[in-house]
């Protein structure tokens, strides 16, 4: 019988980020199947990568836990209930969604770009380019100490997102997650479904070659999705399991951005956290906090 744990141990060939693994499993409460396929990896590699960084199992949900979250769910936001149980926004959407307990335009008047990201699979760099590109009416703000945020109203998404039905795979939203929808809705999830979809696709030899061409040639990861009929967070996690430089900065930063960073490493979250918040990648929020703390700009300090 061969030894599943040879020495040589390939497996790590396919590097799972520590905080992308730690934000996926502790934040958002996704069990290690769901992970797996997520990031396209097995799931003996998800729990291989567990031991790796030397993580622990969550702590489990009580049965008060859940008596509350039964009772304040759709009375409180998804960031109250989280503080009160001492879990994450994220912990407490996964877990409403588990239990069924209706959609998240429930919880609050306003979805952040985050949320409204979950809510219809997709990248945060989505939703900031409707906005930015695409007039989605939203608002930006200061809330707290937290940081700034996107805010939408459920409304203006469906007023926009009917005179922009195709910029949506429908077929990737669950039914009511956003609360009741409206009727054309229905038909726009059935057209999408009709839809060829090569997301389950394995990646061939000859797409890989291409993958590294276009990545050499200074490509986007978006013209190269385009090219390539595959999503851009595809396109991303194949090139880093080939081994194909990170771009760095694939978006000019603004002034409101690196102000954002600042203050966010400051308050002491993550690199991740700060890659959620403004839709980029983690490298690129990494390498820009390198750069800003090497010129004297950002005053933090990593600690452990």
């Amino acid at each position: 019988m061969p030894n599943m744990y040879r020495k040589d141990e390939r497996w790590q060939s396919k590097l799972i980020d520590k905080e992308l693994l730690y934000g996926l499993y502790f934040k958002q409460e996704k069990s290690h199947k769901e992970i797996a396929e997520e990031l396209n990896v097995s799931t003996s590699m998800v729990s291989r990568y567990f031991i790796k960084y030397g993580f622990k199992s969550r702590k489990a949900w009580t049965k008060d836990e859940i008596k509350f979250l039964e009772e304040k769910y759709g009375i409180l936001s998804f960031k109250t209930i989280g503080k009160r149980l001492g879990r994450t926004p994220e912990a407490i959407q996964v877990k409403a969604k588990r239990m069924k307990l209706g959609g998240i335009f429930n919880t609050s008047e306003y979805l952040t770009a985050s949320e409204l990201a979950r809510s219809l699979n997709v990248d945060n760099k989505a939703i900031i380019r409707w906005i930015e590109k695409h007039e989605l009416e939203a608002t930006f703000r200061k809330i707290g100490l937290k940081g700034y945020f996107w805010r939408i109203k459920p409304n203006n998404f469906w007023k926009w997102a009917k005179d922009h039905q195709d910029m949506i795979k429908w077929s990737k939203m669950d039914i009511n997650i956003l609360g009741k929808e409206p009727k054309w809705v229905s038909a726009a999830r059935k057209k999408d479904s009709a839809k060829p979809t090569r997301q389950s696709t394995n990646w061939t030899s000859a797409e890989d070659g291409y993958l590294k061409m276009y990545w050499n040639l200074g490509k986007t990861t978006k013209e190269i999705a385009e090219i390539l009929n595959r999503t851009m967070p595809g396109v991303q996690r194949r090139a880093r399991r080939i081994g194909l430089a990170p771009k760095l900065i694939t978006i000019h930063w603004k002034p409101i951005e690196i102000k954002i960073l600042k203050e966010m490493k400051v308050q002491g979250y993550t690199d991740s956290e700060v890659a959620e918040e403004l839709g980029r990648d983690i490298p690129s929020v990494s390498w820009k906090r390198k750069m800003l703390k090497k010129s004297g700009e950002l005053d933090w300090n990593y600690r452990g």
